[in-house]
């Protein structure tokens, strides 16, 4: 598997991972204003923002299969 496809996947995995630990702070109201989805939802369709979710958690995954890649390879 390549650097681009195991950050892709590392990247949602991750993103999976912090959607459920925010779900879980909603539903035990632990920080209550500090609700980062529904300030997203305000801004646009709530389908808009799981994608955008969803595609910055792959973006940022490829970013860090890069950067660990270059340090790996050097």
């Amino acid at each position: 598997m390549n650097a681009n496809i195991a950050g892709i996947v590392a990247g949602l995995i991750a993103t999976a991972v912090l959607s459920a630990l925010m779900l879980l702070k909603g539903m035990m109201g632990v920080m209550p204003d500090l609700d980062v989805i529904a300030l997203i939802a305000g801004m646009m369709v709530p389908v808009a923002t799981l994608m955008l979710h969803v595609i910055f958690g792959a973006v940022l995954g490829i970013s860090f299969a890069k950067l660990t890649g270059e340090a790996t390879s050097s």
